[in-house]
C-alpha cells in the first residue's frame, strides 16, 4: 500500500500540472521520497473525454536505485466557460508499468488511483489543454516517408543482395583482392580474372558482372579461403555445403528494395470470418481482399496495395486498409498483422510498447572516443541551428558552441567535436525537434533522466532502435534514404527496407533476407556479423546505433 500511496502522488502531480510550464517536475513525498514527472502526452481529447501519459521516476530514500516506469490516466473533464479553468471527473487509470511488479499489484495500483485521485482538486485550463494536445500532435504525426521501394516478386528460391548506391571497393587486407564495403554481404573482386565472388552461409558465387548472372560454384580461390580461415578457423566446421540442395538465385539491387518469395505460383487461401485471402506459400504477409480484388502487403511495418504481385505498389494509410483487417482471427495464420492494423488490441499493445522507456546508469567516467575520417564536417539539418558530423560513425551533433554525441544510447558532450567528451547529464531541448529527414533523428528518443555526482541515469524509447508510431500502428525505420559517407572509410546510414523486417508481439522487430529455404544453415546463420573478420557495411558503429549493446545488456 505504501508504494501505491507513493505513485499515487505521482499521478496526483500529473493531473495538476499536466500541461503547464517547464518540465520535468519534482515534487518530495513525506516519507522522503522524490518524484519527478516527465513531459505528459495527451493521446486524445475529444471536448470532453481526455486521456494522457507520462514517463515517471520514483526516488526512494530505502532504495539505492530509482525506480523508473510509466502511467496512462483516462478521465472526463469538467469545464468553467467563465474561467476557462477545467476540471479532472471520473478518473480512471488505465495502465502503470513499474519494474518488478506483478499483475496482481498492477491492478490494485489502478484500482486505487482511480478512486483516490478524483478526491483532490485539479484545476488545468481549457487552453493550455488545447495547446498541449496541439504539441502532442505535432510529434505524434511525424513526416515519415511511406514511399514503396521497389518490390521484387519470385516463384523459385532468391536471395536479395543490397549495395547501397554503386559499389565502393577497398582492398581486402593481405590479399590481391579487393572487396565491396558498401554491402552487408561479402563480395570481392578479382581484379585479374575480371572475376565477383559472393559468399553466402557456405555457399559461393561468381559472376563477370557485379551486378548480374551470379552462378554457383565450388571453385573458390585459395587465396579466399586462406583469408576467411585465417580470420574464422571455424568458418567451415561441422558443415558441409552439399547438405544444402537449393542454391538460390541471386538478385542485386543498389536501391531501396523489398523481394517476395513465393514457393511456385502463389496459393491463396482464406481467412475465416472474413473475405479476406492470404499467400500461404510464402514467408512475407500478403492478403488479398475479394471485394476489390486487391493485394495487400506488409512491409516494415507499412502496407501498400496493388492489383497485381508484379506491381505497380503504392501505400496506403492504415486507417483506409478494408474493414475486414480488423476481423482476422488472432490465432490464424494472419493473426500477426493485427499489429498493423489500427485500433485493434494488438496495435494498441504495439504502441504502448513504444512509449515504455529502457532506462540504466552510466558512471559519468564512461569514456568516448570519436574517430573522424579527415578532419571533422558537418552539414546542417532540416531543423535550426543544429549540424550533424558526416564523416564519422557517431552520431555527433553541434548546437552553437557545444557538441554532443549520442552513442550506446548514451549521450556525451564535448567543447570539441574531437573532444575531450565527458557523459552528459542534459541535453538541449532543439535535439527533440529533429525531424525524420534527420540521418540522426533516432538519437531524439534518447534522454537524460537524472545525475547524482557519480552516475547519470538515461533511457531510450523504441524509436532509438527504429521502432516508430504512426497511424495507429507502429512501422520500422524512417523510409527515408540518407547518404552514406564515402572517403578512406565507409560510413552507412540506417536503411528502412531490404532486409524483410517485421514485428512480432513477442520478440519485436525480426530481420530477414528475402528467402524462404536455406537448409539446415542458410544465410547469414550468425545474423548481421556473419562476417565479422571483414568490416565493410555492418561493421560500422552507426548501425550499432541503432542495436545498442551495452544499455540492453544491463
Amino acid at each position: 500500500m505504501k508504494y501505491s500511496i507513493i505513485i499515487s502522488c505521482v499521478l496526483l502531480i500529473l493531473c495538476s500540472e499536466v500541461f503547464s510550464q517547464e518540465w520535468p517536475k519534482e515534487i518530495t513525498h513525506p516519507s522522503g521520497t522524490v518524484i519527478t514527472l516527465y513531459q505528459p502526452q495527451v493521446e486524445s481529447f475529444d471536448k470532453v473525454n481526455l486521456e494522457f501519459r507520462s514517463a515517471v521516476m520514483i526516488k526512494s530514500p530505502k532504495q539505492e536505485e530509482p525506480i523508473f516506469g510509466a502511467v496512462w490516466v483516462k478521465t472526463k473533464i469538467l469545464t468553467d466557460r467563465d474561467t476557462r479553468e477545467i476540471s479532472l471527473d471520473e478518473v480512471m487509470v488505465t495502465d502503470a508499468k513499474f519494474p518488478n511488479q506483478d499483475s496482481t499489484k498492477i491492478e490494485e495500483l489502478k484500482k486505487f488511483l482511480s478512486e483516490e485521485i478524483p478526491k483532490w482538486k485539479l484545476d488545468i485550463t481549457i487552453d493550455q489543454l488545447i495547446a498541449s494536445l496541439e504539441d502532442d500532435k505535432s510529434t505524434t504525426k511525424e513526416n515519415f516517408k511511406n514511399d514503396p521501394p521497389e518490390i521484387i516478386h519470385v516463384t523459385t528460391p532468391s536471395v536479395l543482395i543490397t549495395i547501397d548506391g554503386e559499389p565502393k571497393f577497398k582492398k581486402l587486407e593481405d590479399t590481391d583482392y579487393e572487396m565491396v564495403i558498401n554491402t552487408p554481404f561479402f563480395i570481392v573482386k578479382d581484379n585479374w580474372e575480371e572475376m565477383y565472388y559472393l559468399k553466402g552461409g557456405v555457399l559461393w558465387y561468381e559472376s563477370e558482372n557485379v551486378y548480374d548472372g551470379y552462378e554457383f560454384t565450388e571453385e573458390i580461390p585459395d587465396e579466399l579461403i586462406e583469408f576467411i580461415l585465417k580470420k574464422n578457423p571455424d568458418e567451415y566446421k561441422n558443415i558441409d555445403p552439399d547438405t544444402i540442395k537449393v542454391k538460390p538465385e541471386i538478385i542485386v539491387r543498389t536501391k531501396p528494395a523489398e523481394l517476395i518469395v513465393t514457393t511456385g505460383e502463389p496459393k491463396l487461401a482464406s481467412i475465416e470470418g472474413t473475405s479476406l485471402l492470404f499467400v500461404e506459400n510464402t514467408d512475407s504477409d500478403i492478403l488479398m481482399d475479394l471485394t476489390s480484388q486487391t493485394y495487400f502487403i506488409l512491409i516494415s511495418g507499412r502496407w501498400f496495395q496493388s492489383k497485381s504481385l508484379e506491381g505497380p505498389w503504392k501505400y496506403i494509410e492504415p486507417e483506409n486498409l478494408p474493414a475486414d483487417f480488423a476481423k482476422i482471427p488472432v490465432d490464424s495464420d494472419m493473426g500477426n498483422v493485427l499489429t498493423n492494423v489500427p485500433g485493434t488490441q494488438e496495435s494498441k499493445d504495439a504502441i504502448l510498447d513504444t512509449q515504455i522507456p529502457q532506462t540504466a546508469k552510466v558512471d559519468r567516467s564512461t569514456k568516448l572516443e570519436v574517430n573522424y575520417d579527415g578532419e571533422p564536417k558537418f552539414e546542417q539539418l532540416s531543423t535550426s541551428d543544429l549540424y550533424y558530423a558526416t564523416n564519422t560513425d557517431k552520431s555527433v551533433i553541434k548546437y552553437y558552441d557545444k557538441y554532443y554525441c549520442c552513442d550506446n544510447a548514451t549521450w556525451f558532450v564535448s567543447d570539441s567535436p574531437k573532444g575531450p567528451w565527458k557523459v552528459a547529464d542534459e541535453v538541449p531541448d532543439k535535439i527533440y525537434e529533429m525531424t525524420p529527414d534527420s540521418p540522426v533523428y533516432n538519437t531524439k528518443y534518447v534522454y537524460v533522466y537524472d545525475s547524482t555526482p557519480e552516475v547519470v541515469y538515461v533511457g531510450y524509447y523504441p524509436g532509438y532502435t527504429g521502432s516508430y508510431v504512426y497511424g495507429g500502428t507502429v512501422i520500422y525505420g524512417t523510409g527515408y534514404y540518407y547518404q552514406p559517407w564515402y572517403g578512406a572509410y565507409y560510413y552507412p546510414r540506417p536503411v528502412t527496407y531490404g532486409f524483410s523486417v517485421h514485428y512480432n508481439p513477442y520478440m519485436g522487430w525480426s530481420f530477414g533476407f528475402g528467402m524462404s529455404f536455406g537448409g539446415p544453415y542458410g544465410w547469414f546463420s550468425i545474423g548481421f556479423s556473419s562476417y565479422p573478420y571483414y568490416g565493410g557495411y555492418w561493421g560500422s558503429r552507426r548501425i550499432s546505433c541503432w542495436l545498442p549493446s551495452w544499455v540492453l545488456s544491463r
